[in-house]
């Protein structure tokens, strides 16, 4: 990870999944080779923490017919302490909305397309602070 002064924060990785069937002589059924994910940290005036993350998925091997598509996808989170040791959030998952074909075989794409959510932590006096 890479801190830019002392609000942001930001993440590259790589994910390179080489996978080889030795008897049938084919890739594994479902992996993507290829991954690339990066995210963002930032703390904002008024306590406020955004949290963005964009992921590059290659296309995948299913079998000898059929080939998954590639897919970006990208996530937000915003959240920020209420009271005490109270955090409430608010995010998205896939903002880009890309779902699998319905009825389409070997399609591993994400399932649901864009999902809302909304929630509150708190933490208990006897965890420790945070």
């Amino acid at each position: 990870g890479y801190r830019f002064g002392s609000r942001i924060t930001a993440e590259v990785t790589y994910d390179y999944l080489w996978t080889y069937d030795e008897v049938s002589h084919t890739p594994l059924s479902g992996r993507p080779a290829h991954t690339l994910t990066t995210s963002v940290r930032a703390r904002l005036p008024w306590k406020i923490e955004v949290y963005a993350r964009a992921r590059v998925v290659s296309h995948a091997f299913v079998d000898a017919a059929t080939t998954s598509p590639g897919y970006d996808s990208l996530d937000l989170r915003v959240s920020r302490p209420v009271w005490r040791s109270i955090e409430a959030y608010l995010g998205a998952i896939n903002l880009l909305d890309v779902r699998q074909t319905p009825g389409v075989v070997g399609d591993l794409r994400p399932p649901l397309g864009r999902v809302f959510y909304g929630g509150v932590r708190a933490a208990f006096p006897w965890e420790g602070s945070r």
